[in-house]
């Protein structure tokens, strides 16, 4: 089950990150993250860009898992 939440969870950052780069790009802009463009848009771009990767890197961890046990 939480494999499931952490998948989602990532699939979701990723989303949020991809759909406001590129949004951001026609420039438009998404209400949820308006507090990131009054920050500067240097900040807001490092921001999509770290929601992006992040959201991947939960992608991969959740369906390809970390062993506890360590190699002999």
């Amino acid at each position: 089950m939480k494999r499931n939440i952490a998948t989602v969870a990532g699939f979701v950052l990723f989303l949020l990150g991809f759909l406001s780069l590129i949004l951001s790009l026609v420039g438009l802009k998404l209400d949820v993250l308006g507090f990131l463009y009054k920050l500067g848009g240097g900040f807001a771009l490092f921001v999509h860009l770290l929601l992006m990767i992040g959201g991947l890197s939960m992608l991969y961890v959740s369906r390809v898992g970390i062993d506890t046990d360590p190699i002999e």
